[in-house]
C-alpha cells in the first residue's frame, strides 16, 4: 500500500469540506472496511459531524405485536444497551480530531428507506454505505441507495484499501460529469503527493457504411477522436481552468460491452482506487434515468470505491 503524506486542511476555506456526513452500519462484516477507510478520507475532506446508524430489520408483524405487550421495557434495554455497543465498538477504531462531533441512532425498519429518510432529517451532505462482495444481491442496495439518495454517495466495498493514488472520472460532457471531475480536484488538491486524475469517455461509432463516405474504419476513429479530443480539451478548460493540463483523457470506443463494463476494465488498465461519477438530479424522473452506467459499476466494483456526486 503507498503511503501518503496530507496537507493540513483548513475547514473553512475548503471547497470540499463536509458539514455532515451519515455512515450506515449494518453491525457485520462491511463495517471494519467502511471504518478503516473512513480513517483515511476524513484526513482529505474536512468533516464537522459524524452520524452512524444502524437499522434493525422489522420483525414479522403477529411476532413483533406479542413483544410489543409482553416485552416493551425489554426491548428498551436492549436497544439502548445495542446503541451503547454499537458507540463503543465504533469509536475504538475511528482516529478522530478533536472537534468532529460524532451521534450514533438505531432504528427499526427497511434499512434503505431508514438511511434515506434519516439523510433528510439530518441535512446530511454525505451518505457513506458498504458494499458486501460475499452476496448473492451483490450491489442491489448501493445501486438503489445512490439512485434515490438526495446528497453525494460513498460507497466503499468489503475489499477496498485506504489508499488514493489514481482516481477515473466517467465524463460525458454534462453537468454531472463536470460536478464529479470537480470533485476529483478538490478533493486532490488536498494531496501533499497529488493522485493521478484520469477522465475516460466511452463512445459509440455509428453504424454506417464506410464505403459511402469514402472512408475506412480506421480513419473514421481517427476523425472521430478527434472532435472529441477537441471538445475535451474546451470542457476541461471551462470546468477546471487552470488545472486541466494535469488531468489525462481517454478514449475508448463501446465494442459490443456496456459502457459501465468499459469503464471497469479501464479502472483495471489505470489501476484506478476511486472512481467518482456524476449522477442526475434531485427529481424522480432524472433519479430514475441515472442509467444504468453508474449501477453497473456499483454491480461490479470489488475493490474500489465509488463517490456518486449529485
Amino acid at each position: 500500500m503507498v503511503q501518503l503524506k496530507y496537507s493540513p486542511v483548513d475547514t473553512h476555506t475548503s471547497e470540499f469540506a463536509i458539514r455532515r456526513a451519515l455512515i450506515a452500519l449494518e453491525v457485520g462484516s462491511t463495517d471494519r472496511s467502511i471504518l478503516q477507510y473512513l480513517n483515511f478520507f476524513i484526513r482529505l475532506a474536512p468533516v464537522e459531524r459524524l452520524s452512524f446508524l444502524h437499522v434493525m430489520p422489522t420483525p414479522d408483524f403477529w411476532d413483533s405485536l406479542e413483544r410489543e405487550e409482553e416485552h416493551v421495557s425489554q426491548d428498551n434495554t436492549l436497544q439502548a444497551q445495542a446503541l451503547h455497543d454499537l458507540k463503543v465498538r465504533t469509536l475504538a477504531k475511528l482516529e478522530l480530531e478533536k472537534d468532529i462531533i460524532t451521534d450514533f441512532g438505531i432504528r427499526q425498519g427497511s434499512p434503505l428507506d431508514e438511511l434515506l429518510e434519516e439523510a433528510i432529517a439530518l441535512d446530511a451532505d454525505l451518505i457513506v454505505t458498504g458494499l458486501s462482495t460475499k452476496r448473492e444481491a451483490h450491489g442491489i442496495l448501493a445501486k438503489t441507495l445512490a439512485r434515490h439518495a438526495t446528497c453525494n454517495t460513498l460507497i466503499i466495498p468489503d475489499l477496498s484499501n485506504p489508499t488514493l493514488t489514481n482516481i477515473l472520472v466517467p465524463i460525458d460532457f454534462s453537468n454531472n460529469s463536470a460536478q464529479a471531475l470537480k470533485m476529483a480536484v478538490e478533493l486532490n488538491k488536498q494531496l501533499t503527493l497529488p493522485a493521478k486524475i484520469t477522465c475516460v469517455y466511452v463512445y459509440d461509432v455509428p453504424d454506417i457504411g464506410w464505403y459511402k463516405i469514402q472512408r475506412s474504419e480506421s480513419e473514421m476513429h481517427e476523425m472521430i477522436e478527434t472532435n472529441i479530443s477537441d471538445a475535451f480539451e474546451k470542457f476541461l478548460h471551462e470546468q477546471i481552468p487552470g488545472y486541466h493540463d494535469e488531468i489525462e483523457t481517454r478514449l475508448l470506443p463501446r465494442v459490443r460491452s456496456s459502457i459501465g463494463i468499459h469503464i471497469m476494465k479501464e479502472v483495471d488498465e489505470t489501476s484506478a482506487d476511486l472512481i467518482i461519477m456524476g449522477a442526475k438530479g434531485h427529481s424522480q424522473v432524472e433519479r430514475l434515468l441515472m442509467g444504468s452506467v453508474t449501477e453497473k459499476i456499483l454491480a461490479l466494483t470489488t475493490h474500489v470505491p465509488v463517490l456518486v456526486v449529485k
